[in-house]
């Protein structure tokens, strides 16, 4: 073995060591799978490296043994660890405020009168199908089921990410107490980067869109990276280097592990360990949504 891999190996006193050791901890690896990460990528390993998806668990089996293998980890791919940021002990919307929220969104009368009772059923409908796929599936029927049916689910998901959105703004406002610390908000709907950017105004926040001119992207990314800003609230998309920000969150992460793994990789400066974040309302179907969507984005990261 080469690199992290060889390195972590040793720390645990060899490969069938270290297998034990995550078999212990509650996270099982093969022996062939553990030295499969010292196979070039060609031949289905990770060129000697430990994969991201791998990397919590070996953490975790480390620290059961009294052993701090984050430094080993953070040399080489410990750059995104995409961990669960749970929002359950953060204020989330009022029921008022999501209400004038949403009037303003879907422009009140466009519906008629019958405007919430039809998105409150629509709600309703799509959430009893992501209960059935969970219900019949632990995983949800994976990254790519979600993937498919995520513009069935529209109205579901906007309201899901807009309850998020306080606690969120709040998560970041404290983040920037520290003065060398910029951020970038990931959200997939264009509603949630507007409501997102209002709530961070304080902070100077920039924010982009799916089809932002690119003047104005540069202009903006510019921004985020002058010190009037620290803050950039951007779609998950392929772009411009954002390499000088330190942490990510994904406050309305796409349903397509791609793209938040290319919006991450935007993110990532070379021998850097980076923070990646999905934000997550606990004791709702979205906590098994987000489980989903980090797995796959663990996945794509480590390829």
């Amino acid at each position: 073995m080469v690199d992290t891999a060889q390195q972590i190996a040793k720390a645990f006193g060899g490969v069938p060591a270290l297998r034990r050791a995550l078999n212990e901890a509650g996270y099982p690896r093969s022996l062939s799978a553990i030295y499969r990460w010292d196979l070039p990528r060609e031949k289905g390993g990770t060129n000697g490296h430990v994969p991201t998806s791998a990397q919590e668990a070996v953490r975790i089996a480390g620290s059961r043994l009294g052993l701090d293998v984050g430094p080993i980890l953070a040399g080489r791919v410990a750059f995104m660890n995409g961990h669960e940021l749970d929002l359950r002990e953060l204020p989330l919307n009022s029921s008022a405020v999501l209400q004038r929220t949403l009037e303003h969104i879907l422009r009140a009368g466009m519906w008629g009168k019958n405007l919430w009772a039809l998105f409150y059923s629509d709600v309703h409908a799509q959430q009893q199908l992501l209960s059935l796929l969970r219900k019949y599936d632990d995983d949800m029927g994976g990254a790519s089921t979600l993937a498919g049916i995520s513009s069935a689910v529209r109205w579901f998901r906007l309201y899901q990410a807009l309850q998020k959105v306080p606690a969120i703004a709040n998560y970041v406002l404290g983040r920037l107490e520290k003065p060398e610390t910029r951020v970038v908000v990931f959200a997939i709907q264009p509603e949630i980067v507007v409501e997102l950017t209002h709530r961070l105004a304080r902070a100077g926040a920039a924010r982009l869109f799916v089809n932002s001119a690119p003047h104005m992207e540069a202009r903006h990314i510019e921004k985020f990276r002058a010190s009037a800003g620290r803050v950039l609230v951007s779609p998950p998309k392929v772009g411009p280097p954002l390499d000088f920000a330190s942490e990510v969150v994904f406050a309305d992460a796409s349903w397509r592990a791609a793209d938040n793994s290319a919006a991450a990789m935007r993110v990532h400066r070379k021998g850097t360990p980076l923070r990646v974040r999905f934000a997550t309302l606990s004791e709702t179907i979205d906590k098994d949504i987000q489980r989903v969507l980090r797995e796959g984005f663990r996945a794509a990261v480590s390829l």
